[in-house]
């Protein structure tokens, strides 16, 4: 809130991560496993796309932090496929399968 009352505003870069990984939580929860969910917002290094995948993204989608640094889409997705293949193989060792 302002000085006169509540404003709308728009929010960009990297701050917006936690607003992000806020809204996967809430999101996760009330969707359930079974809804996909992409990330997007505030995402500007493999850890942070990590983060969102920890926080229930399925996957994320990368934006304005593209045009910084073109090559970060090839991180990422190195940085995930690493990520899945670990979780991927703890939840098939935990449920026998």
């Amino acid at each position: 809130p302002g000085r006169e009352g509540w404003r709308r505003v728009r929010v960009y870069g990297p701050v917006l991560l936690a607003l992000t990984l806020d809204a996967l939580l809430q999101a996760r929860r009330v969707a359930g496993p079974d809804v996909p969910i992409v990330a997007q917002g505030g995402i500007h290094s493999p850890e942070d796309a990590i983060l969102c995948r920890e926080a229930g993204a399925d996957a994320v989608a990368l934006d304005t932090a593209v045009w910084v640094e073109p090559d970060l889409p090839a991180r990422v997705d190195a940085a995930l496929r690493e990520w899945d293949e670990e979780h991927l193989d703890e939840a098939g060792a935990s449920d026998g399968g």
